[in-house]
């Protein structure tokens, strides 16, 4: 991606101009003829900066690097870094943040203004659907913002940016169940993965940093999906499928009469990261075929009590965390009913590892009427998931000293 951050002299004005000579009937300049971007590290001075009164402009123009063409109604962001720590030499080295000061909206021929800002130094950011967003791209990598033109705003003064955006990839795909209907209005993510973790059975599974999913998309009636605006590199797609409401409010298994945790499935049917099919993009190309099969039907339940080890009395409050020994992104949770129940479904057969706390609580175990709480020792054990569902034998937890 190529950007530039204009000053305020007359030239560079005009080099504005002649960037976006297509609004004006003047074929535009290429990308690669475009003035480099001032992409340098943020000063010492835009770390955690105190601004003063918001007096300042800026103004612009945006173009799309595909098309050389204004973009027309891109929102524009100018985004302020944050370094943990306020920029603190000692401090462990750590992602800055950004936040968004001020906000803006292209006209027709790609031109912006943004009133009432505030002296100092910024990041000009455009996005549109469709468009890589570079913000998206930095918290994905927990890295800083790259690509996107600095300028510096003087107080009482207008500074001129001229802003490119690139167009991202598009991967299309149908989500089905396994007997061949479509799954309809579901979110379909495209989720950073590595080469280190991806088919390696454990840790995260393929997944990056902090910066999470990037592309989503939702099917539609007949299931297919499109997520556009991804940028170069290494992805996942996952399904998230929310099923039916468990128990009801009066007890029962599952206890509490609310959504079960909602199931990711991995292309191509799989609800285990590490073994998803990892898909590679290049540049601004689009990938077809990306299908998620939801097979449901053969997977299984687990169910069980929590007790007191003291008097084998059924506690009224907990939660239960069961987790794939070999894999351990996998894992489904739910919480233990008033009647002292639990209720997990929809899971494959494997080697599982359940966490179990457990609580007393006045009210029947309703947390709003509650004035008093006996707590638990949390414990664990072991569950194989094979043929068949699974009845776990009561989890007997031992009450908790006082000071706990």
């Amino acid at each position: 991606m190529r950007m530039v951050s204009l000053g305020l002299s007359v030239v560079l004005r005009l080099g504005v101009v002649a960037g976006l000579g297509v609004a004006l009937g003047v074929p535009c300049a290429s990308a690669q003829s475009a003035p480099a971007a001032a992409t340098s590290p943020a000063p010492a001075g835009l770390r955690n900066p105190r601004p003063t009164a918001a007096s300042g402009t800026v103004t612009g123009h945006v173009y799309c690097t595909d098309t050389q063409r204004p973009a027309r109604f891109a929102d524009v962001d100018l985004l302020r870094e944050y370094i943990p720590g306020g920029g603190n030499a000692s401090a462990a080295p750590a992602a800055p943040s950004y936040q968004s000061v001020g906000r803006g909206r292209t006209a027709l021929d790609g031109s912006f203004v943004i009133p009432g800002v505030a002296a100092g130094d910024y990041y000009v950011m455009a996005t549109q659907t469709g468009y890589v967003s570079p913000l998206a791209v930095a918290r994905a990598a927990g890295k800083a913002l790259g690509g996107v033109p600095l300028t510096h705003v003087a107080e009482n003064r207008s500074a001129d940016v001229l802003v490119s955006m690139d167009r991202g990839a598009v991967v299309t795909g149908r989500v089905t169940y396994d007997d061949g209907s479509p799954v309809a209005g579901v979110s379909v993510r495209l989720r950073p993965a590595t080469d280190a973790t991806v088919g390696g059975g454990g840790g995260r599974g393929g997944f990056g940093g902090p910066g999470g999913d990037t592309g989503t998309g939702f099917t539609d009636d007949r299931g297919v999906f499109r997520a556009s605006g991804l940028s170069p590199g290494k992805y996942l797609v996952v399904a998230t499928v929310q099923t039916e409401t468990t128990g009801g409010r009066g007890g029962g298994f599952g206890g509490r009469g609310s959504f079960a945790a909602p199931i990711s499935v991995y292309a191509p049917a799989t609800q285990h990261r590490s073994e998803g099919r990892v898909l590679e993009i290049h540049g601004g190309e689009t990938v077809d075929g990306a299908d998620i099969s939801v097979a449901l039907a053969g997977l299984h339940v687990v169910k069980g009590s929590v007790e007191s080890k003291a008097d084998a009395h059924l506690l009224n409050s907990g939660s239960v965390t069961l987790t794939d020994t070999q894999d351990g992104s996998f894992s489904r949770t739910a919480t233990v009913g008033r009647d002292g129940t639990y209720f997990l479904e929809y899971l494959p057969a494997g080697s599982y590892t359940l966490s179990v706390s457990g609580a007393d609580r006045s009210g029947g175990g309703r947390r709003e009427d509650s004035d008093t709480t006996r707590r638990y020792v949390s414990a664990t054990t072991n569950v194989v998931i094979g043929e068949h569902d699974v009845a776990v034998d009561p989890v007997l937890l031992a009450e908790a000293p006082a000071s706990q």
